[in-house]
């Protein structure tokens, strides 16, 4: 998250100041009671769900809990308990998508919380002993609803069904942070996820400043400092700190019921490969072998895919994100193909290189095998303790043995999960449940010709389960893989 200049301000209004849909979500009057009285579980007071155009909003049936309520309260309980004494955690959703097909979500949201919900936001604080976890989404709309399908809206059934303690309206958020900052002086913020998270930020804090009581004024800090004094925050000030930190740390080791859902986005797209490469003939065009892949994602459940799909022949093969996808395949090619499905919001990332005649040329073959022992250097590094950087060493130095490291243009590993490259930080050890990719590369532009091999690796305690070992690599089986009859009927493009 981008920061002000490291001093204490009070944030106001402007009036050439784009606070954007964030603002004018906040600022809708729904009515109802602004306050109510304390439960006995709920911690201190929180607004009643009011009622809306439709009818009120703890009437509106929400959908039915989803199994991973349970699993994303614990996930909340954990980070409230790594956050300091006295901290507020907010966590943004991310925004509505402009048009039909726009995709914008917060990664960090869908970790902690059941189930989407555009412009929602989570609040996790301390209540003497407890942790309280509240979720502030928009009214439901039953007119709306005929239009786009059914949503969760505020009430006590969306809270008992997905395992909060309080599900509120959006214009509730504001009043109850700054109920809760009258006491606590740091604010953990997660808004980096979605496009428009900082103008979301910027406008929930301009009104909260607003809100808050007396002389409180709000200090935007990028990281933690030693103290109050040393970094010159006044003591009546409201430390507002990025909780990425937090966040990273939670999401580098995956659960089983994470794992599960990138075994299942991997099938999908190693099946799709597999089916890719009985394809595979000159003068077809990369986006008919593209095509194979996503249908078979699909139909294998994947939502979508985690990443627009590469599929990069000839000179494309030298292109590392390449997306174009329109050339026709020629005989003397190699086809790079960097695809990955996304199950219930987990990602799969697989690389696989064919030659496009069925068959490796001389030099071809003597870069292909380079790349290969290099990946497999790489994945025999994979373990508890090591780092990324350790597993990067493993594959250069192999490629460096055959003098092919200066076309090796970029790291071997990242992390994968909610994210194709999830949250991570620098120097962090592999822990078992880490899930990572081992992907090295070669690409000589001047020759047309580009390798990647890459496998999607999860650490266990013995070292290294490759997840997606189903889609073959060795040069003698992706040739007899190509060789098979081909699973779908293809004519070359007019």
């Amino acid at each position: 998250m981008s920061t002000r200049p490291r001093h204490s301000h009070r944030v106001r209004p402007r009036s050439s100041l784009r606070l954007g849909v964030w603002i004018t979500t906040l600022l809708v009057v729904v009515g109802g009671s602004r306050a109510a009285p304390p439960g006995p579980d709920d911690g201190p007071a929180a607004p009643r769900a009011p009622a809306s155009a439709d009818g009120p909003a703890e009437r509106s049936r929400p959908l039915a809990a989803t199994p991973g309520a349970i699993e994303a309260r614990a996930r909340r309980e954990s980070l409230a308990a790594a956050a300091e004494d006295g901290a507020v955690v907010l966590v943004l959703a991310a925004g509505p998508a402009r048009g039909f097909t726009g995709r914008v979500r917060s990664d960090d949201f869908l970790y902690l919380c059941p189930f989407p919900a555009a412009d929602g936001a989570l609040v996790l604080f301390r209540d003497g002993g407890a942790i309280r976890h509240r979720v502030y989404l928009r009214p439901r709309r039953p007119s709306a609803e005929r239009w786009n399908g059914a949503t969760i809206g505020p009430g006590e059934a969306t809270a008992a069904a997905q395992r909060f303690d309080a599900a509120l309206p959006l214009e509730a958020l504001v009043p109850d942070l700054a109920v809760l900052l009258a006491e606590r002086r740091l604010l953990l913020v997660s808004a980096t996820a979605p496009a428009d998270g900082r103008e979301r930020l910027d406008g929930l804090l301009t009104l909260l400043a607003e809100e808050l009581p007396g002389d409180t004024v709000l200090a935007r800090r990028d990281r933690r400092r030693r103290g109050r004094e040393q970094d010159g925050t006044p003591p009546n000030a409201v430390v507002v700190r990025p909780a990425a930190a937090l966040l990273t740390d939670l999401r580098a080791v995956k659960s089983e019921s994470e794992i599960a859902r990138v075994r299942r986005a991997i099938d999908a797209t190693t099946a799709g490969l597999i089916d890719a490469a009985r394809c595979i003939r000159p003068g077809l065009a990369e986006y008919q072998i593209q095509a194979i892949i996503e249908f078979r994602c699909r139909a294998a459940g994947c939502d979508r895919q985690s990443f627009d799909s590469i599929v990069g022949s000839g000179p494309n093969s030298c292109v590392l994100h390449y997306q174009a996808n329109r050339r026709t395949m020629e005989d003397s090619d190699l086809v790079v193909i960097d695809v990955g499905g996304e199950f219930e919001g987990y990602a799969a990332d697989v690389t696989r290189t064919f030659p496009v005649s069925g068959r490796f040329t001389k030099r071809q073959a003597e870069v292909y095998d380079a790349v290969l022992a290099a990946q497999r250097a790489g994945i025999a590094a994979v373990r508890p303790g090591a780092t990324l950087r350790d597993v990067h060493a493993a594959a250069k130095a192999v490629l460096a043995e055959h003098g092919l490291d200066r076309w090796f243009l970029h790291g071997t590993s990242h992390s994968v999960g909610l994210n194709v490259h999830d949250a991570w930080s620098a120097g962090r050890k592999l822990e078992v449940g880490s899930i990572l990719t081992v992907e090295p590369g070669v690409y000589i532009a001047a020759e047309q010709l580009g390798v990647r091999i890459e496998d999607t690796v999860l650490v266990t305690a013995d070292g290294a389960v490759v997840l997606s070992r189903a889609a073959p690599k060795d040069r003698a089986e992706l040739v007899a893989l190509m060789a098979e009859e081909a699973t779908f009927d293809l004519a070359p493009p007019r």
